[in-house]
């Protein structure tokens, strides 16, 4: 099982990824807010290695173990980072699978699109905090082509 410095280390990789993918290739949406999600993945990992000493294998049980209600997890997160995570999720369904976010069973074509990354970027800065909180990890900003950022102000990325 993989420790939370190696959880680490590959979130940072998948950063350095999606920085490479953003700067080098236009749109392509869907997997600049894939690899996002990716980050985020490794980084809830990182977290639940240090707080459980293990992580689990599916997605079912990384959510349900972060997830702010279940009083039984010793690994759960507030709020904000549980709705960060979980958006995150869904922002990558509908990136992998062309569904809605918000609703899984609705039959309508869903593309990604640039406000989709950004979305994608707010709430893996969110989660970033959170490390960086917790655990004193430290992340540099990072410049993106994703003009939507110009009307943000996120402590790890930023509009190039």
């Amino acid at each position: 099982m993989a420790s939370f410095d190696q959880h680490i280390a590959h979130a940072l990789s998948n950063i350095e990824f999606l920085k490479i993918i953003n700067l080098n290739v236009d749109n392509f949406w869907d997997w600049k807010v894939t690899t996002s999600f990716y980050v985020a993945v490794h980084l809830m990992n990182a977290h639940l290695s240090k707080k459980l000493g293990f992580t689990y294998r599916t997605h079912k049980e990384v959510d349900n173990s972060l997830n702010c209600e279940n009083n039984l997890s010793i690994a759960k997160v507030d709020e904000e980072t549980y709705v960060a995570y979980s958006i995150l999720s869904k922002l990558s369904r509908r990136s992998r699978y062309l569904v809605h976010e918000k609703d899984a069973r609705s039959t309508a074509l869903c593309l990604t699109y640039d406000r989709h990354f950004l979305k994608s970027l707010v709430h893996l800065n969110t989660l970033m905090l959170f490390i960086e909180k917790e655990y004193g990890v430290k992340f540099q900003k990072i410049e993106l082509n994703c003009i939507e950022l110009k009307s943000k102000n996120l402590k790890f990325f930023s509009y190039k």
